[in-house]
């Protein structure tokens, strides 16, 4: 476990997930095909997550992270759709479709994003947060942060067909 260090008054940290690495798609494919082991593609994100630390560190980041590498599956979905569809795929209620949405954004009302559909009541389930920790906490040598989307940014951007609402009764 990394030691505990005092944060300085004003921390620095990264916002938002690293860039994937040019190899995750080659190897996602290779793994589709059957020509590499899914493990083979979870050791490959494993040495993205430790470039992430190594350049935070090296960059006298206060907070690291792991750049969310862990979640990032499926190369064709970037922020903030890769993060979302990542843990709707964990969280009992969503079905495993995904809809293109739009509107989402006032920069680009127009932009279409692949969205996660609400059909059943949402339950809680494990979504790989504390293994994420304990890996930052094992290969890092200050203070380590995870993400996790916000409650609000999931009602933006699913298709619910299970609440009808997102005010909070």
């Amino acid at each position: 476990m990394a030691p505990t260090a005092k944060l300085p008054l004003l921390p620095t940290t990264v916002v938002g997930s690293y860039s994937v690495p040019d190899w995750y798609p080659v190897l996602q494919e290779g793994v589709q095909r059957g020509a590499l082991a899914p493990s083979a593609f979870g050791d490959a994100k494993e040495v993205a997550a430790l470039g992430a630390i190594k350049d935070q560190e090296t960059a006298d980041i206060d907070l690291i992270s792991d750049g969310e590498l862990f979640r990032r599956d499926n190369n064709r979905f970037g922020p903030p759709n890769a993060m979302i569809n990542y843990f709707s795929a964990r969280i009992p209620g969503f079905s495993s479709e995904l809809r293109d949405r739009s509107g989402i954004t006032p920069l680009d009302p127009s932009a279409s994003l692949p969205a996660p559909v609400a059909t059943g009541p949402l339950r809680p389930a494990p979504l790989g947060l504390v293994e994420e920790l304990r890996f930052l906490r094992r290969y890092s040598f200050g203070p380590v942060k995870i993400a996790m989307t916000e409650p609000h940014m999931f009602a933006r951007i699913v298709w619910d067909e299970q609440y009808g609402s997102r005010r909070v009764n």
